[in-house]
């Protein structure tokens, strides 16, 4: 195969004179877009489908109940976008 099937690597993230502010700044916007991907692929399920939480820390995943999972992705959503501005 030629050079161009192999991945690209990955650049390592350039700090700036502000330092581990930005890198705050770029995990809770890419934690932001995450829970709103997140809260719209909850939004397009039926109703009663099966939700699956995953443990913190561990490979274990929980059956949990479709509007108590939708409301906290919500609740985390709000709390994220108001500590940003």
């Amino acid at each position: 195969m030629g050079a161009s099937s192999q991945p690209k690597p990955v650049q390592p993230h350039m700090q700036s004179a502000e330092g581990k502010t930005e890198d705050k700044r770029v995990g809770s916007t890419s934690k932001r877009q995450e829970l709103q991907v997140l809260d719209a692929e909850l939004s397009s399920l039926r109703k009663g489908r099966r939700v699956y939480v995953q443990q913190h820390n561990s490979q274990v995943f929980f059956l949990d109940q479709l509007p108590q999972v939708h409301s906290s992705v919500k609740k985390q959503l709000a709390e994220l976008t108001r500590s940003q501005k």
